[in-house]
């Protein structure tokens, strides 16, 4: 089953008004807080400047980062129906979030999103390790926003630092590389 526009509408309105979770519980307002689809769009953003970067370095091709941009791109979709989680009750649901999230797409009628989504969880190619590396860079770069304006968010950015450490190791095999996508995150300044 495919989705249909009215559907796809709803899910971008859901997306662009729900606030991120973590954000508020730590005192960011809501009417400040980034929202999902926020979210989304500056990890797709990154996802495509730090991939092209790591295509000129030929340790992905084209056709890598464009499976890493659909990747980021629905990594969050289902977050329309089910709502944004803090991260203690994602670790505490552990597999059956992932369960949930596939159902509440599948109930959309969102296939293409499903398999992708399926992909994106299963984490078995550099593809999915870009996406979450992306996602979890653009969480460490809003809490770095949300630092310099005052809000207690150092747990949330020294939690996504130590998760890039994770994923950067997954992702590069070789030391060159690390360097590598260390150097071009870097020259991102945040």
């Amino acid at each position: 089953m495919s989705l249909n526009l009215s559907t796809v509408l709803w899910i971008l309105n859901a997306l662009k008004n729900t606030p991120r979770t973590g954000w508020v519980q730590r005192g960011v307002p809501p009417c400040i807080a980034e929202s999902i689809a926020s979210h989304m769009y500056e990890a797709a953003l990154l996802c495509l400047a730090i991939g092209y970067e790591l295509v000129k370095l030929r340790y992905i091709d084209e056709n890598d980062l464009l499976r890493s941009l659909a990747m980021i791109i629905v990594h969050d979709v289902a977050e329309a129906v089910t709502g944004d989680v803090n991260k203690f009750v994602a670790e505490e649901l552990g597999e059956l979030k992932k369960v949930i999230e596939t159902k509440a797409l599948e109930n959309m009628g969102a296939d293409t999103f499903t398999n992708i989504y399926r992909k994106y969880q299963e984490m078995k190619s550099k593809e999915a390790v870009l996406a979450h590396i992306c996602d979890k860079l653009a969480t460490y770069a809003q809490a770095i926003r949300y630092l310099s304006m005052g809000y207690k968010v150092q747990d949330i950015m020294d939690s996504s630092k130590k998760d890039l450490e994770k994923l950067i190791s997954i992702f590069c095999y070789e030391e060159d590389c690390r360097d590598d996508l260390l150097r071009i995150i870097k020259n991102l300044h945040f």
